[in-house]
């Protein structure tokens, strides 16, 4: 697999290019969801339906994805600053973050667990 500057910036062009059209889609349609959302809503159906996701995602996007994923705990410090700036104001409205919290966790723990069973059964036919 070839790993070079240009195999960087050719799958850096096919994120843009999918963040762009998520941004278009929202233009187009008023979609109350932020466009890069909606462009990574795009590239995941790509790579799911597409006839050849599995290898386009391997030779396309995992130069740039392996670079940003070693990046990815930079993200965070913002966040972390953001917590620890804004302290007296999370204090103030802890009951409702708390329960946001649970309910998000327990919706995300019943839709993997949908998930997975729903793919155990399609492997368990294949």
């Amino acid at each position: 697999m070839n790993r070079g500057p240009i195999a960087v910036i050719g799958s850096l062009v096919v994120l843009v290019v999918f963040q762009i059209a998520g941004g278009v889609l929202v233009a187009v349609t008023h979609l109350p969801l932020p466009g890069p959302v909606v462009g990574l809503v795009l590239l995941a159906l790509a790579l799911v339906i597409g006839p050849k996701g599995r290898q386009w995602r391997r030779e396309r996007l995992q130069p740039s994805a392996d670079g940003l994923l070693v990046l990815l705990p930079l993200l965070f410090v913002p966040a972390g600053v953001g917590v620890i700036a804004y302290l007296p104001v999370l204090w103030a409205h802890i009951g409702a973050l708390a329960a946001a919290l649970l309910i998000s966790a327990a919706a995300t723990l019943l839709v993997t667990a949908l998930l997975l069973n729903s793919l155990l059964r399609r492997r368990a036919r294949a």
